[in-house]
């Protein structure tokens, strides 16, 4: 199955107050957020991790204290805080059931493939751009908003959501 995530965050003290998080502590946060993560994913899921997943400096540490702790094979992107990230991995992209899908942390607002059917899926902004038919934020803060968990988006989700933002676009420009 597949799954697609952004902005978790881990151990990142301020995000609590930024976004409205209601965690009493960042220990809080990032195990409450781990143990969702490892409810809904299995060791044979594939998640892409569109940034930010922490904004450690060092490798080990990050992958002691977070990455081996969670499920499934995970694909992570580079985001504004993934100093421990080594590479240029920015942008993922593939075909899924027959959708093309571009994985990436900043929004591809003028990106032309939606015109294409494409999907732009995304993080950085933490639900405060207004949502495009072709876009979806899959942060864990709107993931908040859409199942009141701080978890990952599956695919069959996202393939929902697109579906009745499609529809709702048309409707719009058929005023």
């Amino acid at each position: 199955m597949w799954w697609f995530t952004a902005d978790q965050h881990f151990d990142h003290t301020n995000i609590m107050k930024h976004c409205n998080r209601p965690f009493s502590s960042v220990e809080e946060m990032n195990e409450h957020m781990i143990e969702i993560w490892n409810k809904y994913i299995t060791g044979a899921d594939v998640v892409i991790v569109a940034g930010d997943w922490t904004l450690h400096h060092k490798r080990q540490y990050v992958y002691e204290k977070f990455t081996k702790r969670v499920r499934g094979n995970v694909i992570f992107l580079k985001g504004n805080h993934d100093w421990w990230l080594k590479g240029d991995k920015y942008i993922y992209h593939r075909t899924i059931k027959g959708q093309g899908i571009a994985v990436s942390h900043y929004p591809m607002r003028t990106w032309k493939n939606h015109q294409h059917g494409w999907w732009n899926l995304h993080g950085h902004s933490h639900g405060t751009l207004a949502p495009l038919y072709n876009q979806l934020d899959i942060g864990v803060d709107v993931a908040f908003q859409f199942y009141n968990e701080y978890r990952p988006f599956s695919f069959e989700e996202i393939k929902q959501i697109m579906e009745e933002r499609k529809t709702t676009e048309e409707e719009k420009w058929e005023r």
